[in-house]
């Protein structure tokens, strides 16, 4: 759910869509990332990588897979859970 019902800000005052991602993005207002934040936009467009499995799964509105671990087991906020249970069950 990260950047669609929460946004963390860090001490240094960079905000973030979720508090475990290593993505910080400067803004002069929560609103001003909220709209014009870079990485917070690909989040709100659903922009994942052609090939990753949230990009055809059904329930991307509504899920879209952990941001956090994805960058952490593959260094790309981007490329969808590759071991997502919901989607092997289905």
């Amino acid at each position: 759910m990260a950047g669609k019902i929460f946004i963390a800000i860090h001490d240094d005052g960079s905000f973030k869509p979720c508090s475990h991602l290593k993505v910080n993005e400067k803004a002069n207002s929560i609103y001003e990332y909220y709209t014009d934040g870079k990485f917070i936009k690909s989040l709100k467009n659903r922009t994942y990588h052609v090939d990753s499995l949230c990009h055809t799964c059904v329930y991307t509105d509504i899920c879209g897979g952990c941001m956090a671990i994805c960058d952490a087991l593959f260094k790309d906020a981007m490329s969808g859970e590759m071991a997502c249970p919901t989607y092997f069950k289905n």
